[in-house]
């Protein structure tokens, strides 16, 4: 369940935004003058506007952002004319293969510098990831962002034969300035999600030993690694791999 940042509108006519787990509750509290002390004071007060982000901490980020909006700005995002919130969804066939290719691009330009040989992340061709994403087997999700995808996922069924009913996370990538807002949380749970209404109870992904943060990210969000790695060189430069393993429970 998401988290719901809203905006109120008030009697005397400012705009008051907010963020909760339980928006009807919240509202009523609001209407009945046991919500905060700012719309107590400055009655009826409606609710405009609402959208919903994955966690807690994702939702206090966006309230803020909203509060740092001009009037003009919040009554643009109300009218639908603004900055909408994030959607995860499937790729389309309209959707720009270049455009999600460069998320997978600058992704690797940063999550991989001081770890894949700079020249190598420096002569990555624009396009290169394009011409997969719609490769047999697989599934892409994107998210999109105020009209703009800003991250991707690609799930499919486990491409390593000692493994073949395990479904596979086969990548997981966000635009650098989107990370920090719960985004790779719920681009996660969706590419588990859509494994799981596949019918795969059992889910592997393999991380670069050297990339320590999204060993930790996934370690957060339940995978384990399993004593599995293997080597690959990339860009001459030998690289360990390790396997994370998760079950989705029934």
């Amino acid at each position: 369940m998401g988290w719901p940042v809203y905006i109120l509108r008030c009697g005397d006519g400012p705009l008051y935004t907010g963020v909760t787990n339980d928006l009807p509750r919240r509202l009523k509290a609001h209407q009945t003058g046991r919500g905060a002390r700012y719309t107590r004071s400055r009655p009826p007060v409606a609710l405009a506007y609402r959208e919903e982000v994955p966690d807690k901490s994702a939702a206090l980020r966006r309230e803020i952002a909203i509060k740092r909006l001009s009037r003009r700005e919040k009554l643009a995002l109300i009218e639908g004319k603004g900055k909408r919130p994030m959607e995860i969804r499937p790729l389309r066939e309209t959707d720009d293969r270049l455009e999600v290719s460069r998320i997978y691009e600058k992704s690797w330009k940063s999550a991989y510098r001081g770890i894949v040989p700079q020249a190598y992340l420096d002569a990555i061709p624009s396009g290169l990831w394009a011409a997969n994403l719609d490769q047999g087997g697989r599934r892409s999700l994107v998210l999109e962002e105020g009209g703009r995808l800003v991250g991707t996922a690609c799930v499919s069924p486990s491409r390593w034969p000692d493994r073949p009913d395990y479904g596979e996370v086969v990548a997981l990538y966000l635009l650098p300035e989107s990370m920090g807002r719960g985004y790779g949380k719920a681009l996660l749970a969706a590419a588990v999600e859509v494994l799981a209404g596949q019918g795969f109870r059992d889910i592997l992904l393999w991380v670069l030993e050297e990339n320590h943060r999204a060993r930790a990210f996934y370690e957060k969000h339940g995978f384990r690694f399993s004593g599995e790695r293997m080597e690959q060189a990339v860009g001459g430069k030998p690289l360990g791999e390790l396997l994370y393993l998760y079950h989705v429970e029934e």
